[in-house]
């Protein structure tokens, strides 16, 4: 009865097409209450809505991919598979695939850094709710890999996502959830995963995790500070004349563009795994 009324849910108030832009406050709204999640009184409440009360049953979880191709010139990963190569992987061997036309983040957040219209793209059989809801289109594989190419040039910050309350925002079908993936292309200034992140010392950081690459400084860093002020979760502190990154560092690569002296570079400091699926725990998604 429970999942019947679900997805009856769904079907009337997810989001559609006609309803984005009268949604996407509504969702970013809710993000900022989600934040509020390790208070006392309402945390606790504020986590089992948004089901991350149990971590032996709710497998809400995000991992983050340097997607920058500049990885491949440093002569120490010629022989690594890079990240970049996994979302590449993801998007042949997946024959769902669908493009959603405006990116949540920085569309609910008016960013004016970044293009609104670099959404994310959902993979798998429950994604096809992207289509019939009027959000985005199925994509070939070539229409796929030259999104990601544009995220790649513009230095965003790929991310593989699979948020179980989401469900009820896109209107993924209960029986569905297991069968979808999405790969967000996200900016320092509006990605409402890295803000989340940044701001929730616990409930988030426990969720979110890098492939196993981390930021380095190299010996000419200056100590100008320039990427501390890039790191989109505050991994990165001067101390005492010198730059220290925490191993909070997700690997994004943001610090390395930020930069002036070239002085920051990303390494691989964990073997990598064969696909982006087999980093999730819990539970494989099926795409």
């Amino acid at each position: 009865m429970i999942k019947y009324l679900g997805d009856a849910f769904k079907r009337k108030f997810s989001v559609t097409g006609k309803r984005w832009e009268g949604y996407t406050p509504l969702f970013h709204g809710m993000i900022k209450i989600l934040q509020l999640s390790e208070k006392p009184v309402i945390g606790p409440f504020l986590r089992k809505v948004a089901r991350l009360d149990r971590p032996e049953k709710n497998f809400t979880q995000g991992i983050v991919i340097n997607i920058s191709s500049d990885l491949s010139k440093n002569e120490k990963n010629q022989n690594t598979i890079l990240p970049i190569q996994l979302v590449e992987k993801i998007i042949r061997k997946s024959p769902n695939r669908y493009i959603v036309d405006k990116c949540l983040c920085r569309d609910g957040k008016k960013c004016e850094n970044y293009p609104h219209d670099l959404g994310c793209i959902f993979f798998g059989e429950g994604a096809r709710m992207v289509e019939e809801r009027g959000l985005g289109h199925r994509a070939t594989v070539e229409d796929a890999l030259a999104h990601v190419q544009k995220a790649v040039e513009l230095g965003l910050v790929g991310q593989a996502l699979w948020i179980e309350v989401e469900q009820f925002f896109w209107g993924i079908a209960a029986d569905e959830m297991p069968k979808w993936l999405e790969i967000c292309f996200c900016c320092p200034c509006c990605c409402l995963s890295l803000d989340t992140y940044k701001k929730n010392t616990l409930i988030w950081k426990d969720r979110v995790k890098g492939i196993g690459w981390k930021a380095s400084v190299l010996e000419k860093c200056t100590a100008c500070g320039a990427c501390i002020e890039g790191c989109p979760i505050n991994a990165i502190t001067l101390d005492n004349g010198s730059i220290t990154i925490s191993d909070q560092c997700l690997g994004c690569g943001i610090c390395v563009t930020h930069c002036p002296n070239e002085a920051v570079e990303i390494v691989q400091v964990a073997p990598p795994e064969n696909e982006i699926e087999d980093y999730f725990w819990g539970f494989r998604p099926e795409i």
